[in-house]
């Protein structure tokens, strides 16, 4: 109604004249209401005010419409200010978030360089063990530099400056999967993990953005050898599986 008829209210007994309403003044029986104001704002209705009968059973005079008018445009305001509060309230608790998730994200290759570096600097190192530090240093710093770019896309996102590109192109799932357990073959190795291979030679190539899927991945594959125990197990699993008529890929 409110979107055919704006800046109007609905009362009941004016629109019992007009014709096509019987649903309207049906439903206001049902609920004994006998006006409904719309709280706009920003040119959208984000509720109604709903009001029944007069105590003394007279009808609204147009002094109380326009009363009942300014009411809903000040509580309309009212509503849309502290929803804007809750909103900046959410925000605000998401940064807190994000800034503790990079923090701990950050923490781990910075203490790796510090303590390589430290054991370099104390000297008396053979050069195949010095260079197996400088090794990791080198790799912490690379890993630093691609958590400080996923941040940086982030916020730019949340700014609106810019939008992930996804470029697809025909891989191998398989390949993928393989080249991130050979990137994390050392974390394995250090703690006897057993790797299990699943259902992977039986998912055929397809169009993906590799790089983006290939840093998902790598997060899963990492996590599960960093909270695995020692000579624990690890299956990697890939299967195509229809979900409500069409065709997903499941890894885990």
């Amino acid at each position: 109604y409110f979107k055919k008829h704006e800046g109007e209210i609905i009362n009941k007994e004016s629109l019992r004249d007009e014709p096509g309403h019987s649903e309207i003044i049906a439903e206001l029986d049902r609920l004994d209401f006998s006006l409904v104001v719309p709280l706009e704002s920003k040119n959208q209705i984000i509720g109604l005010y709903l009001i029944g009968k007069k105590k003394s059973e007279d009808p609204f005079l147009m002094e109380d419409i326009s009363l009942l008018k300014l009411l809903a445009s000040e509580s309309a305001f009212a509503i849309d200010n502290a929803r804007l509060f809750d909103e900046l309230k959410t925000i605000d608790r998401m940064k807190s978030k994000f800034i503790s998730v990079v923090s701990h994200q950050l923490r781990t290759p910075l203490t790796s360089i510090h303590w390589n570096l430290e054991l370099v600097l104390g000297g008396g190192l053979n050069k195949k063990t010095t260079n197996e530090l400088f090794k990791n240093a080198y790799t912490s710093a690379i890993t630093m530099a691609n958590i400080l770019d996923d941040m940086f896309i982030a916020l730019d996102i949340e700014e609106k400056k810019k939008k992930i590109e996804v470029r697809k192109k025909e891989s191998n799932f398989k390949t993928m999967v393989q080249h991130v357990l050979a990137d994390l073959e050392e974390e394995r190795e250090k703690k006897n993990i057993h790797i299990k291979l699943k259902g992977l030679d039986d998912i055929p190539s397809f169009s993906y953005d590799s790089s983006l899927i290939e840093k998902v991945a790598s997060i899963i594959l990492k996590n599960a050898i960093l909270y695995n125990q020692n000579d624990g197990e690890m299956a990697v699993e890939g299967m195509i599986k229809e979900i409500k008529g069409a065709s997903y890929l499941v890894f885990s």
